[in-house]
């Protein structure tokens, strides 16, 4: 238990205990008054009675607030269950043996005589265990007047995003796969609006020359690993420092070496912009809070890009959110996302609205996955990116160099754990 929540704790039990006291005073005033022999007595009881009741309504967002500070700044309980419902809806949550709903793991390597490995089981964190994850990365900095996600929030990363990361890869891809199929099949499956929620927007179908029904969903080799996943081969590795095939160097781990660690972190709880898009430069990023939207042009991070070139590449976005260059650390403590996350925006975004995901040839971008990386591949080794390809009819799992820059990519961020 940490420092932090022992703290939280004792307010809690302490201003619990206050507001007991309080609401016994309360109820004697309000008897004082009933019982008064004259006016001036039950008046002054009264006065007393709704001084009390006034100090406890004040006591009550207090304990509020320090159980969940984030209930107010995100509506989190009505995002968690959303989420949650979604999540249910499209396959994710499946009964567990202890009666909750969750997921199942790849087969994870375990010591121990006569046990090689086995699957786990992880239920779908409650929302106390979704709080505690968001004030565990709510870190104040020296010099900062708030925590981290406190500054995110204000930022205007209020999009609450839980995702099954222990899930198998190819078991996550299996399930877009199959909602990509059944949306068309309904007649329903629509290339991406400018604004996704709006009614009002012409919802452009795919037409039927325009999918690949057979194969709507392209993976390069890599992702596959010989039809086990890279995930479970563990030639993906997770949270790298930078983009160097050398394990020392990049300090990356393997979902396998994340779960046995802590097999909590089979859900990653992370927070990303309201807006789904990766803006290009010509889209007017939007600044809320003194953070700019970071768009496919980098014209947020140009302190990152090698001199006289035009646009970053993912080693450049990796620099950004470590904030190497004191001159900008606006984005310091950002990621980009995992490939898990991308499958799961694109999955419950599809479900959410009948539209596909970084659609880059329409109103999207290509989406490079920073917090991904595939050391083993290639000279330098590889960055996964996910998009919607229009040419080739079908969604794409494919990849960069550390040092391609090309336009039409960028990087949905994302802040907690």
């Amino acid at each position: 238990m940490t420092e932090s929540h022992n703290a939280d704790k004792l307010f809690v039990e302490a201003a619990f205990a206050e507001a007991q006291v309080l609401r016994a005073q309360l109820t004697d005033a309000v008897r004082q008054a009933a019982v008064a022999k004259n006016d001036p007595e039950a008046r002054a009881a009264l006065e007393r009675a709704e001084e009390l009741k006034n100090a406890l309504r004040e006591k009550i967002p207090a304990i509020r607030e320090r159980i969940s500070p984030f209930e107010r700044l995100l509506t989190l309980k009505e995002q968690y269950e959303t989420q949650r419902n979604l999540l249910d809806r499209v396959g994710i949550l499946i009964p567990l043996k202890n009666g909750q709903r969750g997921i199942k793991t790849s087969e994870m390597p375990r010591k121990g005589f006569g046990r090689k490995s086995e699957i786990l089981e992880i239920p779908f964190p409650t929302l106390s265990e979704t709080t505690a994850r968001l004030k565990e990365a709510n870190i104040r900095e020296q010099g900062e007047p708030k925590g981290f996600i406190e500054r995110k929030i204000d930022q205007g990363l209020k999009r609450l995003r839980i995702t099954p990361f222990g899930m198998p890869l190819l078991t996550l891809v299996d399930l877009y796969e199959k909602k990509l199929v059944e949306k068309f099949d309904a007649g329903t499956l629509a290339y991406t609006k400018q604004n996704p929620l709006d009614p009002n927007e012409t919802t452009e179908l795919i037409p039927q020359d325009k999918f690949d029904r057979d194969n709507p969903i392209y993976l390069s080799d890599e992702y596959k690993a010989g039809g086990k996943g890279a995930d479970a081969a563990g030639t993906m590795v997770y949270h790298v420092q930078n983009f160097d095939p050398d394990p020392a160097k990049h300090k990356g781990k393997t979902k396998s070496e994340i779960l046995i660690a802590d097999p909590s972190r089979a859900w990653s709880i992370t927070l990303a912009e309201e807006s789904m898009h990766i803006p290009r430069a010509s889209g007017n990023p939007k600044s809320i809070g003194g953070r700019t939207q970071l768009d496919t042009s980098g014209t947020q991070i140009h302190d990152y890009i090698e001199q006289g070139e035009p646009t970053p590449c993912p080693s450049e976005y990796l620099g950004a959110f470590h904030g190497t260059n004191e001159k900008n650390t606006i984005y310091r403590g950002e990621r980009g996302q995992t490939t898990e996350e991308q499958l799961t925006d694109a999955l419950l975004f599809l479900e959410e609205t009948n539209q596909v995901l970084d659609d880059w040839k329409g109103k999207g971008s290509i989406n490079w996955a920073t917090s991904s990386y595939f050391p083993k591949s290639g000279d330098k080794g590889r960055v996964p990116s996910f998009y919607w390809y229009r040419d080739f009819r079908q969604a794409r799992l494919f990849w960069s160099v550390p040092v391609l820059r090309y336009g039409n990519c960028g990087v949905r961020s994302v802040a907690g754990a």
